[in-house]
């Protein structure tokens, strides 16, 4: 059976990039697609009163609805600490650390535009971790 990931992403224009990278890691890859942080929390929470969890969370910064993907990530690490989670964005790296705080242990981060070669690295040791 194949991992089940869960992509947070308004922009439909990464939806063919994600779909076609996280498909040549895993074919038989489930690939949920919520375009706000408030759908992903919903979903994540009924996946997991079924007994069902994701193998990867990916959350944009940017996203319809009243929640970013940083508010995301504070309120879903306590929820489902064992959940990898890649925050993308078109912010620069810098700005990132500066949203997130430079004390904090920062998910990994993942700048747009992507390179596929990366944006596959990354995918893949998430998966693999």
């Amino acid at each position: 059976m194949g991992k089940r990931i869960i992509v947070i992403e308004d922009d439909h224009a990464c939806e063919t990039i994600l779909r076609r990278v996280i498909r040549s890691l895993d074919p038989e890859a489930t690939i949920d697609w919520e375009e706000s942080a408030e759908e992903a929390l919903f979903a994540l929470g009924r996946e997991h009163a079924a007994g069902r969890e994701y193998d990867l969370i990916i959350a944009d910064i940017f996203l319809s609805g009243k929640t970013t993907g940083l508010e995301f990530w504070e309120s879903y690490r306590d929820r489902f600490p064992k959940t990898p989670i890649l925050i993308t964005s078109s912010l620069p790296v810098n700005r990132f650390f500066d949203a997130v705080g430079h004390g904090t242990i920062a998910p990994p981060f993942l700048a747009k535009p992507f390179y596929i070669g990366e944006c596959k690295h990354i995918i893949e040791g998430l998966l693999s971790a």
